[in-house]
């Protein structure tokens, strides 16, 4: 038997409560919907001003701030991730500095204070700026000239500082002006002052309390690299050529001056050393050196001169290897007399650079390298065949010349030296100048050969020294081509930049083109007869 069915609500009742039921869960998803609807309208709003406040945090970033120093220049150069705004800057005074100003430009991580006490610059320090940006402050020794500017797309800011010369002049004082206070900043400026209100005879004045000067934080310096030293001193001589060996902890810059006069000596200077407890050694006076001493000069950082007594009409030179830490001053004495160039069958091999269709660097003139080359060589080959040595030319015209032909004339002459003559050049730097020397460095004697030449060639056209270097800096893995080839002591001589408006117009001088001619003799001379031909010929 089945159970009894229970009774069920009518089919109208149901209906009613599915439809109460809609109706109140209708409501619902209605008022759900529009509050959503609401929500994200305000997000959306937002969205673009919230955008705006944080893109300003991703400005550009501060990659790296380097301080060069250069004689007579020192550039303080800012490279940053991204182009920058247009960057300002100001002075203030007690004590001397100047503010830099680089609109949001973010240097986190780079609030600190940077000692240099080199090339005119005493510190420099990064400031909290007012608004987003950074702001540089650097500390002068004294009140240089300035000049702002911008490179790489906006992605360098450089300062540069004239550290030769008269310091800048001070602005004029105006009514309010105190020292301290920043001149030619858009963004900070003195306030006027206002007339003070008239005293009333009935109220006494106030006592004047004078302001508490504000308070300066030090930050810490930055960790600095310890000095080099000295570890030893040495005399060698050979003959009548002496030589004095230093050698250093480390590599370290090095300068060689020559004093002449009653006691003539030649010293070097070595930068961020010290002299430690060296022991110089017992000089026995000959035609060459007389006495060899040192001192330290103890600043920040350290600096130690070496210097080296000359008997009269001595000759000396520095050969500098800051990659050993090696420095050597090499004396010859007047007294040598080996025996005559032409007995020697010494053969110098010269080498015009470019020619023909190949014009080489051109000036902002038009003066073409190849014509310069040429007209000092020639003139160079009529010193040195007076002088007694045998010469031989690449090129005595304007005559084209392949890179394989230099290399096959190199090989057929079997010269004992090379010396090839050429124009520097670099595009969009005509504030460039200077001589340089490149070598063959796998060549026993280039190093010296080029010595010669480049101290003989400063010393006749008195440009800008840019020093001897191998030729592996300009071609790492080949080095140069027309050295390459030549098995003796070879050596490439820039004589200047043709692309620097002033060096230009001084080669198409005739009396310029002879003293480079006889510098570069003069050094080529002094090379043979100090014996450096000696060791290439064992």
């Amino acid at each position: 038997m089945l159970p009894a069915r229970q009774a069920s609500p009518t089919r109208e009742a149901e209906v009613r409560w599915i439809v109460g039921n809609a109706r109140r869960w209708g409501w619902y998803w209605t008022w759900l919907s529009l509050w959503t609807l609401i929500c994200w309208t305000l997000i959306c709003a937002g969205a673009p001003a919230y955008g705006a406040r944080s893109g300003s945090r991703d400005g550009p970033r501060l990659l790296s701030l380097t301080v060069d120093i250069n004689p007579g220049v020192t550039c303080v150069r800012l490279r940053c991730s991204a182009a920058v705004e247009q960057p300002t800057w100001g002075r203030l005074r007690d004590p001397e500095r100047v503010l830099l100003d680089v609109p949001r430009l973010r240097c986190e991580g780079l609030e600190e204070d940077l000692p240099i006490a080199a090339g005119g610059i005493r510190r420099v320090r990064f400031l909290p700026s007012d608004g987003e940006g950074a702001r540089v402050e650097i500390e002068l020794e004294r009140r240089w000239e300035v000049r702002l500017a911008t490179a790489e797309r906006g992605r360098q800011v450089s300062l540069e500082f004239t550290t030769t010369g008269i310091p800048a002049l001070e602005p004029p004082h105006t009514a309010g002006e105190e020292p301290g206070t920043p001149t030619g900043l858009p963004w900070q400026s003195a306030a006027p002052e206002l007339p003070a209100p008239p005293s009333s005879p009935t109220q006494p004045e106030a006592p004047i309390v004078p302001p508490v000067p504000p308070t300066r934080t030090e930050l810490p310096e930055a960790p600095r690299a310890l000095p080099a030293h000295v570890l030893s001193v040495e005399v060698k001589r050979d003959g009548r050529v002496a030589e004095v060996v230093i050698h250093t902890s480390r590599g370290v810059r090095a300068s060689g001056y020559t004093l002449a006069g009653e006691r003539p000596r030649f010293y070097v200077d070595l930068e961020h050393t010290t002299l430690g407890g060296t022991v110089l050694p017992a000089v026995v006076p000959g035609p060459d050196l007389l006495t060899v001493r040192a001192g330290e000069r103890l600043d920040d950082p350290p600096t130690t001169r070496i210097v080296a007594d000359l008997a009269s009409g001595a000759v000396a030179q520095l050969d500098a290897d800051e990659d050993a830490g090696r420095y050597r001053i090499r004396i010859i004495a007047p007294a040598i007399r080996p025996p005559a160039p032409q007995q020697l069958g010494v053969v110098i091999a010269l080498d015009a650079g470019h020619g023909g269709e190949d014009s080489g660097a051109i000036g902002l003139t038009g003066l073409m390298e190849k014509d310069v080359t040429l007209d000092i060589v020639l003139r160079l080959r009529r010193l040195l065949e007076k002088a007694g040595f045998e010469v031989v030319l690449s090129r005595d015209q304007d005559t084209t010349l392949r890179p394989a032909d230099r290399a096959a004339w190199i090989r057929a002459v079997r010269a004992d030296l090379l010396v090839s003559v050429h124009c520097d050049s670099i595009d969009d730097r005509p504030e460039v100048t200077g001589s340089s020397t490149y070598f063959r460095q796998d060549r026993a004697g280039a190093r010296g050969l080029a010595d010669s030449v480049q101290l003989r060639l400063r010393e006749a056209i008195a440009l800008p020294d840019r020093g001897v270097q191998p030729d592996t800096v300009l071609y790492p893995r080949s080095g140069l081509y027309v050295l390459r080839h030549s098995p003796r002591p070879s050596v490439l001589v820039e004589t200047g930049f043709i692309s620097h408006p002033t060096t230009e117009q001084r080669f198409r001088d005739p009396e310029f083109r002879e003293r480079i001619a006889q510098g570069i003799a003069a050094g080529i001379r002094q090379y043979v007869l100090a014996g450096g031909l000696k060791e290439v010929r064992r």
